[in-house]
């Protein structure tokens, strides 16, 4: 190995074409290397001025009083609308109340040949906590009374919706409605009583 060395450089001193060309081969790597270091360079200032006009934005935005003011009213927002959805301790006594509550409007209406259905709890995906209980209503009315009835229905506290109403005319008028109501599920309403 020793040998094969002391012929290089014996082969270099004696033939300039030979060393030219190693100091081009070594000019241009070298050449290369340090095209690919600036690259890497400009590219990372790139991104600390980024970085940096980022973090301004997001100070100058953390400062701004608005903000805070904006978060706290979203806040109360919410905490007001939740308290329209009430609490249910256990799956069993929120369908019986809203069972009698039904009960009673549609008595104290009038309505004839009432059905009455109260179909299980759902959760609503996009809201976690929340449930949803679907009733069925149907029967016979007049127009005054399905009014009342529909009045009735939406003055309640609680949140609630339609969420398909039929209505058949005929010797006399029938509907059918599906009405849904909404709750907060708490810590001791299980996934299992779903």
């Amino acid at each position: 190995m020793k040998e094969a060395l002391q012929n290089f450089l014996t082969e270099i001193k004696g033939n300039n074409r030979l060393r030219i060309g190693i100091w081009l081969i070594l000019l241009t790597a070298l050449f290369y290397g340090l095209l690919a270091v600036h690259e890497k360079n400009t590219e990372l200032q790139h991104q600390y001025t980024e970085y940096q006009q980022t973090i301004q934005r997001l100070q100058e935005v953390n400062g701004e009083e608005e903000w805070h003011q904006r978060a706290a009213a979203t806040e109360k927002a919410y905490t007001d609308e939740l308290a329209h959805f009430p609490v249910i301790k256990t799956m069993g006594l929120a369908r019986a109340g809203v069972e009698n509550t039904l009960s009673e409007l549609l008595a104290s209406i009038g309505i004839e040949k009432k059905r009455l259905r109260i179909d299980q709890f759902n959760e609503i995906a996009d809201s976690p906590g929340i449930l949803q209980l679907t009733t069925r209503i149907s029967g016979m009315f007049d127009i005054g009374q399905f009014a009342q009835l529909l009045y009735d229905l939406e003055k309640q506290e609680q949140r609630s919706e339609v969420i398909q109403l039929t209505v058949t005319i005929g010797k006399r008028a029938r509907f059918e409605l599906i009405y849904a109501f909404y709750f907060q599920s708490s810590e001791d309403t299980g996934r299992a009583t779903l």
